[in-house]
C-alpha cells in the first residue's frame, strides 16, 4: 500500500506536479555531513566486509555508553541489536514476544507492515478501529470489546474435565503417563481461555502457585514415592490399593511440601546466584571496555 502511494506520487511529480511526501517515514533532509564524511572515509580506507549479525561490537558499545551518559540508564551492550531499518527490529521484537497463534491487537489506522509481519509469523492481528475522540489511541474499553468478540478457544468444561480426570487417574494409581498427559491438557485448556474468563488466574493463590511451580515439579516424584511407601506401611495395604482419600491427601500435601522446598531451598539459592552474577557484572563494568572509544563508528 505504501509503495503504491509512493508510485502514484512519483507519477504526479513526473507530470510536473508538486507532492508533499508523507507516505514513508524518512527524513526530508539529506544525511548529516559528518555521516557522509565517515562513509567516504570508510570506502576509501579499504574493503567493506560483512559485519556481525547483531551489529558492529564497537557501535553497540557506543550506543550503550550513549544511554548511560545521556539518560543515566545502564544498558548492557549485549542487549543492543543494530538492524537495517525498523522492519528488521519489528520482526525480532515480535519473535521475542509472541508465539504462533497469539492474537495481537493492532490499531487502525496504523502502520500496515505490523499486521503483515504478524500474519507471516503465524499470529492473528486483531484490528481495532480508533477515532479522533481518543486521539487515535488504543483504549482499555476498545481492547476488552475486541476480546469479547473473539470466540472461545476452550470452554471451562474442558478445564474441569481435564482436572477431574487427572485427579481420578492419580487417585486410582494409573500409569503416571496418563496423569501427565491429563495435566498437560489442563494447562493447555487454561492457557487458551480469553483473559476476561481467566481473571481468577491472576489471584494471589494462583500467582503463588505459579511461583512455586518449579518446586512442585522437582519434588512431586520424590514426594509421591515417600508418601506412598509410608502410607502403605501405615495401612498395611499395597501402594496400588490405597484408599481414595489417602491419594487425595498425598496430592493435597504436595503444594505444602513444594512451598517448603521453595522457601528453604529454591528461593535462597536463586538469591545467592543473582548476587554472584551481579557481583561479576559490577566488577566487569568497572574495567575499561575496548569499545568505549570507537574510532570508525562515530566521527565528529
Amino acid at each position: 500500500m505504501v509503495m503504491d502511494v509512493m508510485a502514484a506520487a512519483e507519477r504526479i511529480e513526473a507530470a510536473g506536479g508538486h507532492v508533499i511526501h508523507m507516505e514513508v517515514g524518512q527524513p526530508a533532509e539529506g544525511a548529516p555531513k559528518q555521516a557522509i564524511a565517515a562513509a567516504q572515509a570508510a570506502l576509501a580506507s579499504g574493503r567493506i566486509d560483512y559485519t556481525s549479525a547483531l551489529g558492529i561490537p564497537s557501535l553497540r558499545a557506543r550506543i550503550a555508553r550513549h544511554y548511560r551518559d545521556t539518560y543515566r540508564c545502564a544498558v548492557d551492550a549485549e542487549r543492543i541489536i543494530v538492524t537495517t531499518g525498523s522492519s528488521g527490529g519489528f520482526i525480532l521484537a515480535f519473535l521475542a514476544m509472541f508465539e504462533p497463534g497469539d492474537r495481537v491487537a493492532v490499531t487502525v489506522p496504523g502502520y500496515p507492515p505490523y499486521r503483515h509481519i504478524l500474519t507471516a509469523l503465524g499470529c492473528e492481528p486483531v484490528l481495532i478501529e480508533t477515532s479522533g475522540d481518543t486521539r487515535h489511541a488504543l483504549t482499555g474499553e476498545a481492547l476488552l470489546a475486541a476480546h469479547r468478540k473473539a470466540p472461545l478457544k476452550a470452554p471451562w468444561t474442558a478445564s474441569a474435565v481435564s482436572f477431574g480426570l487427572m485427579v481420578l487417574s492419580a487417585a486410582l494409581g494409573l500409569w503416571d503417563g496418563i496423569t501427565v498427559l491429563l495435566a498437560g491438557a489442563l494447562i493447555l485448556s487454561l492457557a487458551s481461555l480469553p483473559n476476561e474468563r481467566a481473571g481468577w488466574l491472576a489471584s494471589r493463590p494462583a500467582v503463588y502457585l505459579g511461583e512455586i511451580s518449579y518446586s512442585v515439579y522437582m519434588v512431586c516424584v520424590p514426594w509421591k514415592l515417600l508418601a506412598v511407601n509410608l502410607a502403605a506401611k501405615l495401612t498395611d495395604a499395597p501402594d496400588k490399593q490405597l484408599q481414595l482419600f489417602v491419594w487425595l491427601a498425598i496430592l493435597a500435601l504436595l503444594p505444602v511440601v513444594a512451598a517448603l522446598s521453595y522457601h528453604l531451598v529454591e528461593h535462597p539459592a536463586r538469591k545467592a546466584l543473582r548476587g554472584m552474577a551481579q557481583g561479576r557484572k559490577t566488577a566487569s563494568s568497572d574495567k575499561p571496555q575496548d569499545g568505549d572509544t570507537p574510532k570508525r563508528v562515530f566521527q565528529s
